[in-house]
């Protein structure tokens, strides 16, 4: 893939720990606006965490009621998935590649009666906030 911007002698020089879904996205957009990057990770990029979470975006479950959870967490998950598919499509006309973005609800099914809880406590914050849920 190229970016736009061409690193200069002057342009910032970054290293970035962790090739990841976050990793190699700062890497992108800093290569973008003219950095040069070198990213450091001792497995596969996109193998680690990224690939734990199966690409899945899903700020409820990650955010929404969670005990010391810092209240703005959520906000930023919700902002962050609403830039996803502006992302997504951007890493495609770059790339030309197909990168699987599927938007879609979430299901969460409680096992026993701890998880019947938070899941409800996932619902009451949904609902205070005004968004769907079932």
């Amino acid at each position: 893939m190229t970016c736009a911007a061409r690193p200069t002698l002057s342009a910032p020089r970054i290293a970035i720990a962790g090739a990841g879904i976050i990793g190699l996205s700062c890497a992108l957009e800093l290569a973008r606006r003219g950095a040069t990057i070198t990213l450091y990770d001792p497995n596969t990029p996109g193998r680690g965490a990224s690939w734990a979470a199966a690409g899945m975006i899903a700020p409820a479950f990650e955010a929404a009621s969670e005990p010391g959870v810092h209240p703005k967490l959520f906000d930023l998950c919700l902002e962050s998935a609403r830039l996803w598919p502006g992302f997504a499509a951007r890493l495609e006309a770059d790339s030309g590649k197909p990168v699987g973005y599927a938007p879609g609800p979430s299901l969460a099914v409680a096992a026993d009666p701890a998880t019947a809880r938070h899941l409800d406590g996932i619902l009451n914050t949904l609902a205070k906030r005004g968004l769907p849920g079932d």
